[in-house]
């Protein structure tokens, strides 16, 4: 088991390095692992799966008996992006070229005893990323931004009805664009709770703003030299959640989520002026048999990012981004164009096997939905397009739990 657990530990960090990824709640991905992923990334309060549980609410993980792991991976199809930007009436039309990418995760639940269950995952987070190097345009330019948090988790049941947990995310950031790379780390906290009510179970979560906030050294080249000169602060943001899962019908589970997270008040999305989000997700697992359980989801959060209709075109008129004076010109082609996350309705389904009493395979779907974003400049002297043409990821994991 030990040599299990350090194999998986070890691929999961080599694959983590050169991950390029895409977003759906911001930069948040809908699901971490496959289960999360087909029920809509639902998982507060009645997670069917161990990194769900890590990731999404450490008081959960009090539910998890035995030894548990999980190694799952995400396979996915970025949707196709085009940039458009319409300057004095002549239009450019770019479409990114960001190519396909494997994201791993990793969970483990080791129970103390009746009452504690300790938890570790190692788990992609999210990103955003656009690459138009090859699209003959002017943007001639790259942006991937990911995010793998390390998190350590403890579950703790109170009483039958009760159980409070915390884990410490701590981030690892890449920021990899056309003026060079930069890793940066981050911590938060989080703090969850949940009820057992027999016919429901109610979960909530607390994730603190960055106790320690990432900063990315020389990675904006506003100057046009090919070389940054400028950093970024990029901050996980404060997060609140809330979900109800509903059990009174036999082998049916029926999950509703709620999570609202503060992008106005994080460093780099609020300099960038993203709008808090209100993401709303519906999760749904039906065991119709002893070994197969099928899985189906919806998540739905609008696009964060404002539109700025008015802006001033003019090429003297400047702005400023974490202390950097840059024309609002090309601060509003940064916003809108370079991977921006416009994509807000999903659907998702999967199928989990039960291989044996201790194996379990999961498989996973899901489908991102078009979306596009308009902007212009006082007098249209300036419009910028972005729009995402629909994605698809797909998902398989394995866990094991040691009785």
């Amino acid at each position: 088991m030990k040599k299990y657990l350090l194999i998986t530990i070890i691929l999961s960090v080599i694959a983590f390095s050169n991950v390029k990824i895409m977003a759906s709640n911001g930069i948040q991905f809908i699901g971490n692992d496959p289960v999360s992923l087909s029920m809509g990334g639902t998982g507060i309060a009645n997670p069917q799966s161990i990194i769900s549980a890590v990731i999404m609410n450490p008081a959960t993980l009090s539910y998890f008996k035995h030894i548990t792991t999980e190694l799952s991976v995400i396979y996915i199809i970025p949707n196709e992006r085009t940039g458009t930007a319409i300057i004095g009436g002549v239009p450019s039309s770019e479409k990114s070229k960001s190519g396909n990418s494997a994201l791993p995760s990793f969970g483990l639940a080791i129970p103390i005893n009746e009452k504690i269950v300790m938890g570790l995952g190692v788990v992609g987070i999210g990103g955003i990323g656009s690459d138009f190097r090859e699209a003959g345009g002017p943007t001639n330019s790259r942006t991937y931004y990911s995010q793998i948090d390390l998190i350590p988790a403890v579950g703790i049941q109170i009483n039958k009805m009760i159980c409070v947990g915390v884990s410490v995310p701590i981030s690892s950031q890449t920021y990899d664009g056309s003026a060079g790379s930069s890793g940066a780390n981050g911590l938060s906290v989080r703090l969850g709770a949940g009820f057992d009510l027999d016919f429901m179970k109610l979960g909530l979560t607390f994730k603190s703003p960055a106790l320690i906030v990432p900063k990315h050294k020389k990675i904006l080249d506003i100057t046009g030299d090919g070389y940054g000169d400028s950093d970024l602060k990029a901050a996980p943001p404060m997060e609140l959640g809330v979900e109800v899962s509903l059990t009174m019908i036999k082998d049916l589970v029926v999950s509703v989520m709620g999570k609202y997270i503060f992008w106005k008040n994080a460093d780099g999305w609020k300099d960038m002026d993203w709008s808090n989000q209100l993401v709303l997700a519906l999760g749904l697992q039906y065991k119709v048999m002893k070994m197969l359980n099928l899985r189906a989801g919806y998540n739905y959060g609008k696009n964060p990012v404002n539109v700025h209709n008015g802006f001033n075109p003019n090429p003297t008129a400047t702005t400023s981004l974490q202390g950097t004076t840059l024309p609002v010109s090309t601060y509003e082609g940064m916003r809108a164009l370079t991977g921006t996350p416009i994509t807000e309705h999903h659907a998702s389904f999967g199928v989990g096997i039960q291989v044996s009493s201790a194996i379990q395979i999961d498989f996973a779907g899901s489908i991102t939905f078009s979306n596009s974003m308009t902007e212009s400049s006082a007098g249209n002297a300036i419009i910028y397009k972005s729009e995402n043409v629909g994605g698809l990821g797909i998902s398989m994991g394995i866990s094991a739990a040691f009785k």
